[in-house]
């Protein structure tokens, strides 16, 4: 049975065992009045008729017994006893009448019936003797008395008996109603044993239960979750009732996972939109706002009213062209782009605000209707973009065109010249330049490449192009123009502009510009070609008068060819031990004994022959040869050196891509610790080159091959501008006089001086003074008289292999002029 079904049958019962026990004790209780009433009544009727009997015949024997003491009249006494036989008749009636329907004993009441009989005629003869005046009343009355006597002892019986019975009567009532009593307390506590079986039934499966499960539902209210439900073994609402509570835990359970995850879900939403670098907005088919990001809303200074889901594009468009940040043309943006968007349509395109900003923008449909909108801010990317474009297209410090920028210019001026029309290309290159940045520094040296970029463009028409291809190298493009006298009188022009001096950082610097010119379509039509042949022409130009032009000749690629195989061979030379050394002795001027040589490198072509080191030499600095090739002549001749005799010592020309390595130091240690050559007798050679490319840098490898033990000469001295300022910086051991000082001895009066300081020089700083290129006796004779130390040239020796050498190799012997 159900607890719905349960409880009110329980009840129907209490209420039915109770309204049964009650009309049980009010059946009881209404028979016991009665029968107390009926029984108790007519005792007590018989009783008082006996008493009220009794006292009228006591009465009427004092009536008697005051006529006969005479304390009453006559009148008065006979009135009196008539009254109360009377009143004696009145109450024997009812005596009767009562006694008539009792269950009396036979015996009482024949003695009962006796003596009202004798009483009533006894009556009859007082009251006739009263009536008699002066009758003797003693008489009758003393006879009367005699026969009422026994009438008052069955009075007085009767009277007990009666009361006896009342007595009886009323114990029967008490115990009946006693009875009644404990039938109305046994239904009582029959009702309270119901009642309270059923409230220990209702408190103990019902309220109970429910008084936990309201424990539980506010726990769960709570946010308590670790509850652990039990679900009673119950088939009824109880069990149900729990089983619910359970089912309702574990969905709060899963319903708050699914929040916690929704929310975790939420968060990185929301932290991966506002991490975006892009804004994105949502759409819906109404075109209402669903959701949009911090950049998005942030792009458009959206206050945060426009930003709740449901607000209209509309109204966005209308704060966005109200705050200065909407589109240039609202009404076409909104006819192009967001008519296309409300029909569902994909689009990409780029939109120009009106503060200046460019925002790339990018609709996506949805499924169902609206669309996802991103927006990117380009402006700085575009900016940064177009300032990249420039800067891969033009030169940082000049602002010019670079390389990339020239040739796409000068493949568009190919394509746009006519069949009859020519394309001029003009290179350029700065005379000097490179010692002029060397020593006055490079930030002078920028300085002045910036003012020869302006001299170019004032040099030029609109149309033509002038760029820096690198360095001190400049181009020219120079079309619609009748050639090559257009090229030809640029050529001229800025040869000139360039020549002029410049004034740079309190610097007043002059530099010449030579150019090479190659013009299309003869000299070809290619972009690269053209460039590459106006670049022969420039070296051309550059070879054979500083500050000219040259166009480009056909014979010129058949040299640069010959420059390309050249290479090729110089790059297996080394390998293949096609170098050699030649050695061209030191002279002392006054004893004319050798005081040791040069060793001068030689190129053994297995074709060609021997190969001038003028050809080859510049041609491996170029390339980077020139480290392992001088490597190789430094640990061949510390090896030829060491079988010469002391103090015969040996000279190696350092380059100055050789001075820049971090190896040189090393590689000179190694030669000599290889050779067992002592460093005293090597002697580096090196130029005014070397001490004009970092200075700092190459003055302490100077004095770390100083440490070593060797010497340092200075080759070519005077030919550069700060020979001087050198021979302050670091003590050299040597000076080598340039031949082109020498060539014009004893004829010109400056060489002569010349000579005669830079001897005098040598002395006071303690340095030998060499004189390169003597081939007169005239010569060798002038250096001798300024003080010249030491000569070298073709008068004693040209430089001969080391198997020539041993003639020269006598310490004693004076040498004699070839």
């Amino acid at each position: 049975m159900r607890i719905r079904h349960l409880l009110p049958a329980t009840y129907l019962l209490m209420a039915a065992l109770t309204g049964l026990f009650a009309l049980t004790g009010w059946a009881i209780s209404e028979q016991v009045r009665r029968s107390v009433d009926t029984l108790v009544s007519r005792d007590v009727a018989i009783e008082r008729s006996a008493a009220a009997l009794s006292g009228a015949i006591d009465a009427v024997s004092g009536h008697l017994a005051s006529v006969l003491t005479r304390v009453d009249g006559p009148d008065e006494g006979r009135a009196g006893a008539v009254a109360a036989f009377e009143a004696i008749e009145t109450h024997a009636g009812a005596l009767r009448a009562l006694g008539a329907d009792r269950d009396a004993p036979s015996a009482l009441s024949s003695e009962l019936q006796a003596g009202l009989g004798a009483a009533l005629r006894g009556r009859d003869r007082i009251v006739a003797a009263l009536e008699r005046p002066g009758a003797d009343l003693h008489q009758p009355l003393t006879e009367w008395v005699r026969d009422i006597r026994p009438l008052q002892d069955s009075l007085r019986l009767l009277r007990a008996t009666f009361a006896a019975r009342v007595r009886a009567g009323q114990a029967d009532a008490e115990r009946w109603i006693a009875g009644g009593v404990w039938i109305a307390m046994a239904a009582l506590v029959t009702c309270i044993g119901i009642g309270a079986g059923g409230t220990v039934f209702v408190v103990r499966h019902v309220a109970r239960p429910l008084d936990s499960g309201t424990r539980i539902l506010r726990k769960l209210a709570a946010g308590r979750r670790d509850l652990v439900i039990q679900v009673p073994d119950r088939q009824d609402e109880i069990g149900a009732l729990f089983a619910t509570f359970a089912g309702y835990q574990e969905s709060l359970r899963q319903g708050e996972a699914l929040a916690l995850e929704a929310a975790a879900h939420r968060l990185r939403l929301d932290t991966a939109l506002n991490n975006m670098s892009h804004g994105l907005a949502m759409f819906g088919a109404d075109g209402g706002l669903i959701l949009c990001n911090e950049i998005y809303a942030g792009m458009y200074a959206l206050p945060p009213a426009l930003t709740a889901p449901g607000t209209t594009l509309d109204a966005i468009l209308e704060h966005r062209v109200r705050t200065g940040c909407g589109p240039l043309d609202p009404d076409r943006f909104n006819h192009d782009h967001v008519s296309r968007a409300l029909a569902g349509e994909p689009s990409r395109y780029t939109l120009e605000l009106r503060d200046g900003r460019i925002i790339k923008i990018s609709h996506q449909p949805m499924t169902g209707g609206g669309w996802v909108a991103t927006h990117e801010d380009v402006t700085q990317a575009q900016r940064a973009e177009a300032r990249i474009s420039h800067m891969a297209r033009h030169d940082a410090l000049t602002d010019l065109p670079n390389r990339v920028r020239f040739r796409e210019a000068l493949a568009d001026a190919l394509r746009r010249a006519g069949r009859d029309e020519a394309v001029a290309v003009l290179c350029l290159d700065l005379d000097r330049f490179k010692s002029v940045n060397d020593s006055l520094g490079h930030p002078v040296g920028d300085g002045l490449l910036a003012l020869v970029a302006e001299r170019l463009r004032a040099c030029v028409r609109e149309p033509d192009l002038v760029a820096r291809l690198g360095g001190d190298e400049f181009a020219v493009v120079q079309a619609g123009v009748a050639q090559p006298g257009g090229a030809r009188r640029l050529a001229r022009q800025i040869i000139e502009a360039l020549s002029a001096p410049y004034e740079v950082a309190g610097h007043q610097i002059v530099v010449g510009a030579s150019a090479g010119v190659a013009v299309s379509p003869g000299d070809g039509n290619d972009p690269d070609q053209l460039l590459r042949n106006a670049d022969m022409a420039l070296h051309r130009a550059k070879a054979e008068e500083r500050g000219g032009y040259h166009f480009f000749e056909a014979r010129m690629d058949a040299a640069m060819q010959a420059r390309r195989v050249l290479e090729v061979d110089l790059r297996q030379a080394l390998a293949q031990g096609e170098f050699v050394l030649h050695y061209q002795p030191f002279v002392n001027v006054r004893s004319g004994t050798v005081t040791g040589f040069e060793a001068l490198l030689r190129w053994r072509h297995p074709e060609r022959g021997m190969i001038s080191p003028a050809e080859f030499i510049p041609l491996a600095e170029e390339i980077g040869l020139i480290v392992p090739i001088g490597e190789w002549v430094l640990r061949q001749a510390c090896a030829d050196a060491a079988a010469w005799p002391a103090p015969i010592g040996v000279a190696v020309n350092l380059s100055p891509v050789q001075v820049r390595s971090r190896h040189l130091v090393t590689a000179v240690f190694s030669a000599l610790a290889a050779s067992h050559l002592p460093a005293s007798r090597l002697e580096l050679e090196i130029t005014e080159a070397v001490m004009l490319d970092d200075t700092e840098s190459t003055l302490a490898t100077l004095h770390q091959l100083r440490a070593l033990g060797a010497r340092i000469s200075m080759d070519d001295f005077g030919t550069g501008y700060s020979s001087l300022s050198y021979l302050r910086r670091f003590p050299f051991d040597k000076i080598k006089i340039d031949q082109s000082f020498i060539r014009d001895l004893p004829a010109r009066d400056d060489s002569v001086a010349i000579v005669r300081a830079v001897a005098g020089l040598g002395h006071s700083l303690g340095m030998t003074t060499t004189a390169e290129g003597v081939e007169t006796v005239e010569q060798l004779a002038s250096l001798e008289r300024e003080g010249c130390k030491e000569v070298q040239g073709y008068l004693f020796a040209r430089p001969l292999p080391l198997s020539e050498l041993q003639p020269f190799l006598d310490p004693g012997q004076r040498l004699q002029v070839a």
